[in-house]
């Protein structure tokens, strides 16, 4: 009897050093979510409003731990750790957005795209060749898929839509406005710091001190497409202009904004940490 006690005993004491008990499971488990990309809550400060929760997460790899300290927002920058703003939830993922452009001038759509998907060219009085948004943003959307081919396909990279801006801003028009107001009249005085600073994050290299950014782009920096036409002709895009904007441009002829990629992530890929590492 006392030896099968003895026996009994040491091999209790057998599963827990080689990690099949219940204590040595627990903290696997703890230590995977510590190796999770980390999402904190965002500054209560004026530059913010919007963002749920600041997270440094790699979209090549969702295993991977990021933070602020090894995360990367160089213009241009496509994989490793990197910095989003999720401004969007339900019950089991965020939605969010880069805080730089993977991409810094692209078009929406050039003529060479425009004609392969069958558009109809015409000129203008000046004999400049007039192209027209009905196709959608081609040319944006194959650098999109060229900035993201290596991300997990889970996470559905996307450029952002008119409606979404509009919706976290609280704007219920339809023609260009400025953040700073919400309406179409021009923020005077300026505000040293933009009320949605994040939405035009690092969109130029002298954004933080002309207009209200949070950063600075590193080299060079650009204002973003969205993925809507307003008209035949005109697309809204987010611009740095008065602190912030949405605004419609033309695609008539050439005209360039960045690539600002949107993803959605489970809620269950992330680690969460209460306290904010930048405040």
């Amino acid at each position: 009897m006392k030896k099968v006690k003895y026996l009994s005993l040491i091999m209790i004491m057998a599963l827990m050093l080689t990690g099949c008990g219940s204590t040595s499971g627990e903290s696997k488990s703890k230590d995977n979510d510590n190796n999770k990309p980390i999402a904190v809550n965002p500054p209560s400060k004026t530059g913010y409003t919007g963002v749920l929760k600041i997270v440094y997460l790699d979209p090549t790899n969702l295993n991977k731990k990021c933070t602020e300290e090894n995360s990367d927002s160089e213009d241009e920058t496509k994989g490793g750790c990197m910095k989003w703003y999720a401004y969007k939830e339900d019950n089991n993922s965020y939605t969010m957005i880069l805080d730089h452009n993977t991409t810094d001038l692209v078009n929406w759509i050039k003529e060479e795209d425009y004609v392969e998907a069958g558009g109809n060219v015409t000129y203008d009085t000046f004999n400049r060749s007039v192209i027209k948004t009905d196709k959608g943003p081609i040319t944006a959307q194959k650098q999109l898929e060229e900035d993201t081919a290596k991300w997990e396909k889970s996470l559905d990279a996307r450029l952002i839509k008119e409606s979404e801006i509009r919706e976290i801003t609280g704007n219920k028009g339809t023609g260009n406005y400025y953040f700073d107001t919400n309406t179409e009249e021009t923020p005077y005085p300026k505000s040293k710091v933009s009320k949605y600073a994040w939405l035009i994050d690092r969109t130029t290299v002298n954004c933080k001190e002309d207009f209200g950014c949070l950063n600075n782009a590193t080299t060079k920096g650009n204002s973003y497409w969205t993925d809507t036409a307003e008209s035949d002709t005109k697309i809204w895009s987010v611009n740095f202009y008065e602190n912030g904007e949405l605004r419609l441009g033309s695609c008539v002829w050439d005209w360039w904004e960045g690539i600002r990629p949107v993803i959605t992530v489970k809620k269950s890929n992330l680690s969460f940490v209460e306290t904010n590492e930048e405040e």
